[in-house]
């Protein structure tokens, strides 16, 4: 893609079922993603209570076909496949289905197709807000309003906490059949496309990533178990080829004043070490 064209992304997600709390953000989410512009196209995978009528009232895709392992959790290698699949857009993103973006994504995503990588993974921090109401997008003032309470009341997560991954097509056609929502599969695309010498840029700077803050009982067990010790998380663990965390959390490459800059390898490292205590409180929190 030539940078005098317009950019085009298709952005795929697998949604919980849309009810209760759940389905409030995952529709504030998806209507989000609806307001980027019709430059977006959006794929829906699976067939929960409301992803099909949600796809209709944002024009989406819904491909309710995926794969499944034996506990019910959907599988990524199709869902990832078929995105490559139905997707006709130059850039691809997977984002978890309750976190909002905003427009700054198009200024990211410009910077990134402006510099010399015609390969790349984008990654980012989210911030945690508190969401338990629809947002009236029909307000021309939304956004701001919604970056102002993020400023507020908001909290930038800890880095290990991926919810988007932003790439150039075919760099993830094809993945492993990692369980979603499970740990460790996160970390395995950062540290695979440095196994290929992918550049992997974070845009936690320019990039606003807002996770809609909500509970947990769509997990079988505890958070732990659904993360590190479960039987799901230890197999997304041995098809990654090991818990790579902090390969799998930090970046090679960062955005400075519009600019695309290399990490040293101890740049880069000290920004995973410099969060340890809030690692450390994310695992309390777990338990």
């Amino acid at each position: 893609m030539s940078p005098g064209e317009p950019l085009r992304l298709t952005l795929f997600a697998v949604p919980k079922p849309f009810e209760g709390h759940i389905g409030c953000i995952q529709r504030n989410a998806v209507r989000s993603w609806r307001q980027l512009g019709e430059q977006v196209q959006i794929l829906l995978f699976g067939d929960e209570h409301g992803t099909r009528e949600m796809a209709q009232e944002v024009g989406a895709v819904h491909l309710p076909h995926i794969r499944y392992n034996q506990h019910g959790t959907p599988l990524l290698d199709g869902v990832f496949a078929e995105a490559h699949q139905h997707g006709t857009a130059p850039f691809l993103v997977y984002v978890n289905a309750d976190i909002i973006l905003l427009d700054d994504l198009w200024t990211t995503l410009e910077i990134v197709r402006q510099s010399a990588h015609q390969r790349f993974l984008i990654f980012g921090k989210r911030t945690d807000l508190d969401v338990t109401e629809t947002i009236p997008m029909e307000s021309a003032g939304w956004q701001q309003q919604l970056r102002l309470d993020a400023a507020q009341r908001g909290v930038l997560a800890y880095r290990g906490c991926k919810d988007y991954f932003l790439f150039s097509r075919l760099v993830y056609e094809t993945i492993p059949a990692f369980a979603v929502g499970r740990g460790n599969w996160d970390n395995w695309m950062l540290h695979d496309a440095k196994l290929r010498k992918i550049p992997v840029i974070d845009v936690t700077g320019t990039l606003t990533a807002i996770h809609q803050n909500h509970g947990y009982s769509h997990t079988k067990g505890s958070r732990k178990m659904a993360y590190v010790t479960g039987a799901e998380a230890r197999e997304n663990e041995r098809l990654a080829g090991g818990q790579n965390i902090v390969s799998g959390s930090t970046p090679t490459h960062t955005i400075r004043g519009r600019q695309i800059r290399r990490l040293s390898w101890m740049a880069s490292r000290w920004l995973y070490w410099r969060e340890i205590p809030q690692l450390f409180k994310l695992l309390k929190s777990f338990c």
